[in-house]
């Protein structure tokens, strides 16, 4: 789990968001509105919206829905299953994300 959560408002501009990608080695990013996850923007978003976006577009107008949130609690058998479809999960403890799990953090523990 990475608790130091890089993260993303709707307003941000992709150019900048474009620049933590790079600086953090990620490829991902949630987008947070009042402490909760209300998006997430991809590498693979933007790579799908090439033709619609700058750097001066907008978070929001290219975010995909919101990664599975779960405990930090949930068994290592279900956060593998979810992995199988999602790229990222965010870990969430009393109603505020805390942090998030990659398939990498899981092969990292093989």
């Amino acid at each position: 789990m990475h608790k130091e959560m890089i993260t993303a408002n709707r307003n941000n501009k992709v150019g900048n968001i474009l620049k933590l990608f790079s600086k953090h080695s990620i490829s991902q990013i949630p987008v947070i509105e009042k402490n909760q996850i209300i998006g997430l923007l991809t590498e693979s978003s933007l790579l799908d919206n090439m033709e619609k976006y700058n750097e001066n577009s907008l978070v929001g107008e290219l975010m995909e829905e919101s990664p599975p949130i779960i405990s930090k609690n949930t068994k290592v058998t279900a956060i593998t299953s979810l992995l199988k479809f999602y790229p990222i999960l965010i870990i969430q403890d009393s109603g505020k994300p805390v942090g998030v799990i990659t398939k990498a953090d899981i092969i990292k523990k093989l």
